[in-house]
């Protein structure tokens, strides 16, 4: 969840873009909606990993795993961006 403020936070300085269309859109539309969306999936996505609820299906269970790899990874790219231009 705590992407989903740094990535606002971004958003509002300029610091970054968003590159997700959708997301854009809807931050645009409404910063307040793209927060709640950002961290209601955020916590889905891991709340199927951490109570073990991954899909049975061997290529669901892969495809959650690497979504939640991916969002980790776009974090921590957003964390080492804005820690750069705090500097």
């Amino acid at each position: 969840m705590l992407d989903g403020f740094v990535t606002f936070w971004g958003l509002k300085h300029s610091f970054i873009s968003e590159l997700n269309p959708l997301m854009r859109q809807l931050y645009e539309f409404n910063p307040l909606l793209f927060i709640l969306l950002k961290a209601a999936l955020s916590l889905s996505l891991y709340l199927f990993i951490f109570l073990k609820k991954v899909p049975q299906s061997r290529w669901l269970m892969w495809i959650t795993v690497l979504a939640a790899v991916f969002y980790t990874s776009v974090f921590a790219l957003h964390c080492v961006w804005m820690g750069s231009i705090l500097r």
